[in-house]
């Protein structure tokens, strides 16, 4: 079979052309799939607005970073080589996170702790021999605290393998952190466990003065603000102060809402 020159010229153009349009197809779909996912990841991990926007923009910033760099590669190294690489990097990339474990290192963990030493065969960890040594001072075994509030799987999991549980109240309303506790009871009902075996705790960003200044929280509204969590069932409240420079709140902390707050019973305690 003869080909003419024109024939060449259009099966090299074309196949060029079908290899960077699957590549930008790729590309296309893991935005498509990121953005899917942002409503579970929301769900699971507790995210704000602020961090489902960071996840978008830092995926878009590490792309833009690649783009420029694979350009400045691909004028020395050959455009082909420069693709045929990242497309592998990409898949490589990929196939990783979607590896990633979840309760695998919860089930090896616990084996571990219990001393059996019996080969772990998991979906993406094999081990021969599951060894804990020097062993934990804790008996019998130190506290797993798991944070999230995604009710399918997160809570499921702290019902079954957690010590502790922490939400997130800077994107959950009080009411809202209430049902997320409703929902671990059913979990651990339905597996059996207490209930009050479970230590519940909470972080929570509280801009703090003395007189209440820009819509912040007096003394008085922080100590309410505790006891309200208290009724909930909140053992323990973990707090981040944004003005951190201001010496002022940790004094405020130290003198008037700490001493309050230790007094404060705990529901279900």
């Amino acid at each position: 079979m003869i080909t003419t020159p024109s024939q060449q010229t259009s099966t090299q153009t074309t196949i060029p052309l079908l290899a960077l349009c699957l590549g930008y197809f790729m590309m296309i779909l893991d935005v498509t799939i990121v953005n899917v996912a942002l409503v579970d990841i929301k769900e699971h991990l507790s995210a704000n607005v602020t961090g489902l926007q960071w996840i978008v923009d830092g995926y878009a910033l590490v792309f833009a970073s690649f783009l420029l760099t694979g350009g400045a590669l691909g004028d020395r190294k050959g455009s082909r080589t420069v693709f045929l690489a990242g497309l592998a990097l990409f898949t490589l990339a990929s196939t990783l996170c979607s590896l990633a474990p979840t309760l695998l290192v919860l089930q090896i963990a616990h084996q571990m702790w219990k001393g059996d030493e019996k080969p772990y065969q998991g979906k993406q960890y094999q081990l021969g021999r599951p060894l804990n040594s020097p062993s934990s001072v804790q008996k019998p075994h130190p506290p797993i605290l798991i944070g999230g509030a995604g009710e399918r799987k997160t809570l499921r999991l702290v019902a079954q393998y957690g010590d502790a549980c922490n939400f997130s109240l800077t994107s959950l309303g009080l009411s809202e952190a209430q049902r997320k506790l409703s929902v671990l009871r059913e979990h651990c009902q339905s597996i059996g466990r207490p209930y009050t075996d479970i230590e519940k705790t909470i972080i929570k960003r509280i801009h703090l003065t003395r007189d209440g200044r820009e819509k912040s929280l007096t003394p008085a509204a922080a100590i309410a603000y505790f006891r309200e969590l208290a009724a909930m069932g909140i053992d323990q409240a973990i707090v981040s102060l944004p003005n951190v420079a201001d010496l002022a709140p940790f004094d405020l902390f130290a003198t008037e809402i700490i001493p309050a707050v230790e007094q404060i019973e705990v529901a279900g305690r």
